[in-house]
């Protein structure tokens, strides 16, 4: 692969990036602050676990294939897999509900020190 060829991957990739880091910001925004720890503890679990599936799924589905065709044929079947899988969870992401973000952060501190609530 060309170096010119690696610039819009490196972009795409980039951009995936970005949005994981988003999520963690929307799904702290939602939750109550007392559970702030607890939100953002387990929107890191499930991504690592979604990540440890995701490879046995994939690396299966790539043996499989791979037991009759090349190993090109094979990585474009489980991309093309993956960008369905994409594709399907974009759809279910315009479906969700619509929800105001603040201001999570204000001079340095969350919103729970800045207003000193600190319930278990």
């Amino acid at each position: 692969m060309s170096r010119q060829e690696r610039g819009p991957i490196r972009g795409l990739l980039v951009l995936l990036g970005l949005g994981f880091g988003q999520l963690i910001v929307v799904v702290q925004e939602a939750a109550p602050p007392h559970q702030l720890g607890v939100a953002t503890t387990g929107i890191r679990f499930f991504q690592s676990l979604g990540n440890a599936v995701g490879v046995a799924v994939f690396g299966a589905l790539f043996n499989r294939v791979h037991e009759t065709k090349n190993f090109v044929d094979s990585i474009d079947i489980v991309f093309a897999v993956a960008m369905v899988i994409m594709l399907l969870a974009l759809l279910f992401a315009t479906r969700l509900r619509d929800q105001t973000l603040t201001s999570a952060v204000v001079g340095g501190g969350s919103a729970a020190a800045v207003s000193g609530s600190r319930s278990l």
